[in-house]
């Protein structure tokens, strides 16, 4: 099953169940390219780690739960859902979901994130998204408890970019409220989320020095990212968006760019917003020190419907499962101003919706 929200197919009301044709993991270059540039429709998602092959890092072993650097899904066709009535017909928690334990302790997370602050004091790096992956137990009870899984979720928290891919031998489901790209022939719009705070907190404290500077840092890079492959036209900044249990601060940058699909894509990848600035250097910090690989998490989901459109977003509030077994992946920008008992909470915070969900 794969179940996407309307707006990766510019409707905002309503969902999609897209019908696989065929499914492609951890595909070459080449079939990537051609995948996103010819006519045909996919949805495609690529890893954290494939965005980053291009700077050549020593290699390094870390734990994984799926070992995706992409997935590649041919759709054969799809139809509008009625979210609202399968909710009535199916919402229920047949399922049980048992936290077990994050990756990095907490001693160890703050930590790292002192060791960041050292190294932006040295001038290694203005900024770095430090991520953590919490493990769960995942008792599952009938043959719609993902789907209930993901409803659940996404009733807690309502995003943009939601959707469940549920294949025979694993799952995902991510509830991103970040656009990355979208292309409508030569036009483009990114959406970089940098700024959160949480529901019950002054919205003052999203426009704090801090988190200011830290969302134009992302900003300007998204920026610099458009210019590469095109021409910025027009940026619309500090906005606030609201969700159940936080307030992010998002921009909008209008772009325009003549390319094909896969070279906007492979130039502006990895993510500003999920690595840090400049980018070689922060990716290189969160591959040396993280201890497990992100996957699809930091990584971007594109719908693409032909060669002069698709949509894609981040993959943040995502959810990677396999068996009896799930992770829930949650991260945050350091800079040298940070705090890092209050990076702690964050990353707990961005946690919030999933936890009410299960």
């Amino acid at each position: 099953m794969i179940l996407v929200s309307g707006n990766f197919l510019n409707d905002t009301k309503n969902f999609y169940l897209l019908y696989p044709k065929k499914v492609y993991v951890n595909v070459p270059q080449t079939f990537l390219k051609d995948a996103l540039n010819n006519n045909k429709v996919y949805f495609i998602l690529i890893s954290f780690e494939k965005s980053i092959e291009k700077y050549k890092y020593n290699k390094k072993e870390k734990s994984s739960i799926l070992n995706i650097k992409n997935l590649v899904i041919e759709i054969k066709g799809f139809d509008k859902v009625n979210l609202e009535k399968l909710k009535r017909n199916l919402l229920k928690k047949d399922y049980e979901v048992g936290f077990l334990n994050w990756e990095i302790q907490k001693k160890e997370y703050l930590n790292l994130i002192k060791k960041i602050k050292e190294e932006i004091k040295k001038g290694t790096f203005y900024q770095v998204n430090l991520t953590n992956r919490a493990n769960f137990s995942f008792e599952r009870k009938s043959e719609n408890d993902l789907l209930n899984l993901f409803l659940n979720f996404y009733k807690t928290q309502k995003v943009p970019y939601a959707y469940l891919i549920s294949l025979k031998d694993f799952f995902i489901i991510s509830g991103s409220m970040e656009l990355f790209l979208k292309r409508e022939k030569e036009k483009l719009l990114s959406g970089p989320i940098k700024g959160t705070i949480s529901i019950k907190e002054s919205i003052k404290n999203l426009f704090s020095e801090k988190e200011k500077s830290e969302h134009l840092m992302i900003v300007d890079i998204m920026r610099n990212d458009i210019n590469l492959i095109g021409k910025e036209k027009k940026v619309e900044l500090f906005k606030v968006e609201k969700y159940s249990t936080l307030y992010h601060l998002v921009s909008y940058i209008y772009g325009e760019s003549f390319l094909d699909n896969y070279f906007i894509i492979d130039r502006t990848l990895p993510v500003a917003s999920v690595t840090g600035a400049p980018k070689y250097t922060a990716c290189k910090f969160i591959f040396e020190n993280e201890p497990f690989n992100r996957e699809t998490y930091c990584g971007i989901s594109i719908l693409k419907m032909s060669k002069d459109f698709f949509v894609s977003c981040v993959n943040i509030r995502h959810i990677l499962g396999k068996g009896n077994k799930l992770s829930y992946f949650s991260g945050g920008g350091i800079v040298y101003d940070s705090y890092p008992e209050k990076e702690w909470e964050e990353i707990n915070l961005k946690m919030k919706a999933f936890l009410n969900a299960i």
